[in-house]
């Protein structure tokens, strides 16, 4: 989701680049704000950001932890695999 209303109570847990934020509610569905283009805008993996557990960032690059699998988006100008996933390794 992005730019939802989310109640503090609900958030389990939050991470930032330069101008974005990523919420995970207790749902472990994820809530994006700030700027598109460091990462406020999920709208393209959306479908992917379900049973996240935790949430990792960067200056520009969000990465969540969702159902055996790394789900990144990132500011579309910094390289090339932009809103990808791949299969998490243990």
């Amino acid at each position: 989701m992005t730019s939802d209303v989310i109640h503090s109570r609900n958030v389990r847990h939050i991470s930032a680049t330069l101008s974005a934020f990523a919420a995970v509610g207790e749902d472990g569905r994820v809530t994006t704000w700030g700027d598109a283009f460091l990462g406020g805008d999920s709208t393209g993996v959306q479908d992917q950001l379900v049973g996240v557990r935790e949430i990792s960032a960067t200056s520009g690059a969000f990465a969540a932890m969702a159902d055996g699998h790394i789900v990144t988006w990132h500011e579309m100008y910094c390289c090339l695999s932009c809103n990808r996933s791949g299969d998490f390794l243990s």
